[in-house]
């Protein structure tokens, strides 16, 4: 039997955990939410230029050889305005970039260099599209699990971050994760497969104890990324990720996936900074979230639908 996140939950609700690791033998695990620590690189053959800068969409490029290149999924235009006209609406970076090239976009791309015995031009300018670039990874690091963060707001203005906008006067909690990047961190000895954004994915721990996951841009389907750009915040991109877990004949990796509803948020008040309680995820789940004799609206970053659509992908392969 193989089912989804959703599914295990409620099939341990009725039969237990001990009967889901006798009848359960895999479970997809899906998740669309705006990602930390996104990067795209690619190489760039014909330039013959030495490199010393590079813009794509007057978007820096970070150089990693003369034609090898690395773009930063929250790396800013540079004409950005930021927040000096507060809050700023952050308009394109390199997550709009990375939705631009896998839609095949026509984008302007600007290398100067320095001339030297080999390479005697000291700017290349050209219009570049998906079809020009060679070797296109995509890759996101998951860093180990930290307590994640549902912001409220007691003041009387809007404030902005991370989760988005959080509403004045208490009248709502925003939180971003789902926990299911952090299951996959967590059970990554046991991932039989990856979904990224549409491609097959592949995952290697780096030296700092991230979960570097990386797939071919190519073969990723623009339905599973979208770039956002949160007010007076800064810019992210929303992508998919899904894994299929072993659990056959292992109660404590049901434990551990079902125990994901039970992860502890951490509320903070983000007029004050301070933190002013703890709640399980399960409770932000709701349409409406208690504290003391406060009644908000809970939102997320996340997408259900999205979510559920990748599990549904993955069973399907299965």
């Amino acid at each position: 039997m193989i089912l989804t996140y959703r599914q295990l939950i409620e099939y341990v609700h009725e039969h237990g955990v001990q009967v889901a690791a006798k009848n359960v033998d895999k479970v997809a695990l899906g998740v669309f939410e705006p990602l930390e620590n996104v990067a795209l690189s690619f190489i760039m053959k014909g330039l013959d230029v030495k490199p010393i800068n590079a813009k794509l969409q007057n978007v820096p490029l970070y150089i990693q050889s003369n034609d090898q290149f690395v773009l930063s999924s929250q790396v800013l235009s540079l004409d950005d305005s930021l927040n000096t006209h507060y809050p700023g609406e952050f308009n394109y970076g390199g997550a709009f970039l990375i939705e631009d090239l896998i839609n095949q976009a026509e984008l302007d791309l600007r290398v100067t260099g320095y001339p030297n015995d080999i390479y005697d031009r000291t700017e290349v300018r050209r219009t570049i599209q998906m079809d020009d670039l060679t070797h296109t990874d995509l890759t996101v690091d998951i860093h180990r699990s930290k307590a994640p963060k549902a912001y409220i707001n007691s003041s009387e203005n809007f404030k902005y971050s991370e989760n988005g906008v959080i509403k004045n006067n208490l009248l709502a909690i925003n939180f971003r994760s789902s926990g299911i990047l952090q299951l996959i961190y967590e059970l990554r000895e046991h991932i039989k497969e990856i979904f990224f954004a549409g491609a097959e994915g592949h995952w290697m721990l780096t030296e700092d104890g991230s979960l570097k996951i990386s797939g071919n841009f190519r073969k990723m389907d623009t339905l599973y990324i979208s770039a956002l750009s949160l007010k007076g915040f800064g810019i992210y991109l929303a992508a998919g990720l899904g894994a299929i877990i072993d659990v056959a004949h292992h109660a404590s990796r049901i434990e551990h996936l079902v125990n994901n509803e039970e992860r502890a948020f951490r509320i903070i008040d983000i007029a004050t900074q301070k933190e002013v309680a703890t709640t399980p995820l399960r409770s932000l789940k709701n349409a409406e979230f208690h504290l003391d004799q406060q009644v908000m609206k809970t939102g997320s970053l996340t997408s259900i639908y999205l979510s559920e659509r990748i599990e549904e992908r993955l069973l399907k392969k299965e």
